[in-house]
Order: structure tokens, then sequence, then C-alpha cells
């Protein structure tokens, strides 16, 4: 599911549909789990990044989707391609049990999926 967020984010603009926009996202992703499970598939969600715009933090980035998001999912990873002109990048886990955000696993897109 690629930008999971964008379609919640576009139809319910503002903080006073951040409830209804918060609940319809965790009905969607739990609408995936209870799938995967049936299906015994593997779901793997995109999203997009927002900038911390405090002037400490400069620089620093963090995923769209507030606390829904995290408390649903069973990992989350942060993925980084320094080139757009190249197919292949890194990522490292953001909220990922026994996992250090210091490792980098690299990633490199193909035709047939990602490897």
């Amino acid at each position: 599911m690629d930008t999971i967020t964008a379609l919640y984010r576009a139809e319910f603009v503002g903080r006073e549909s951040l409830a209804e926009r918060q609940q319809r996202l965790h009905y969607l992703i739990d609408w995936f789990r209870r799938h995967s499970r049936v299906y015994g598939a593997l779901v793997v969600f995109t999203n997009q990044v927002l900038d911390v715009p405090e002037a400490f933090a400069a620089g620093v980035k963090r995923p769209a989707g507030g606390n829904v998001l995290a408390h649903t999912v069973n990992a989350r990873f942060m993925m980084a391609r320094p080139s757009k002109q190249r197919l292949e990048g890194y990522m490292w886990a953001l909220d990922v049990p026994g996992m250090s955000p210091e490792e980098r696993i690299g990633y490199e897109i193909r035709d047939d999926g990602l490897y």
C-alpha cells in the first residue's frame, strides 16, 4: 500500500478532522491485518515523512500518521535513496523490536520487486 496516509490527509484537512482521519486510518490498517492473516500475505505500507519544525531539530524527519500508525504496525523503517537517478538506497529501524537504529540495510528497486 503506497503512501497510506496521503488519502486521508487530503480528505480530512485540518486539526478538527484529526480524530476521524485517525479512525479511518486505523480501520484500513486493521482491515489489511485481518486479510493478511486469512490469506497468509505480507502487507507493506509506505508512508510520508514530515520535517520537524523546531530549530534544534533542523533536518530531522518523522513518519506521518501519528500514534495510530505507530501502534498498529509491527515494525517501522525509514528508507532513504540518496540519488533519485539510482535505484538503490538504505533503510534503518525506527521502531523494530531487537534491532538497532544504527544498523543500515541496503536495498535495490527492480522491476520484479525490492531486494
